[in-house]
């Protein structure tokens, strides 16, 4: 772990933000998750298209792009001034509700 953190930061000059992965310029990254979930963008600006897609998406620091369970999404650093990072937050199931019965 500490290599992998030492090699962020001599690539980026600085850690990324906690939960963030990297993106690295000019390299673009295969993702198809296997439950559905919200793609956020932590830094920079991503670029988004999918697999078979018609429409492709830039997407801001701060901003989310929901994908479906093995929906497959090619994403890389769209080259704003810092660098992209993103991270996964897979949909969460539905709490059980308590059922309620009514016994007149």
């Amino acid at each position: 772990m500490e290599r992998s953190l030492m090699q962020a930061t001599q690539e980026y000059g600085a850690l990324p933000t906690a939960g963030a992965w990297p993106l690295q310029r000019g390299r673009a990254m295969s993702l198809k998750p296997h439950q559905a979930g919200e793609l956020r963008v932590c830094s920079g600006r991503i670029w988004i298209t999918h697999t078979g897609g018609t429409d492709d998406w830039v997407l801001r620091a701060g901003e989310t792009h929901h994908l479906a369970a093995g929906q497959h999404v090619v994403i890389e650093d769209w080259g704003d001034a810092s660098p992209a990072s993103y991270d996964w937050q897979p949909q969460r199931a539905p709490r059980a509700q308590a059922l309620r019965f009514d016994f007149g």
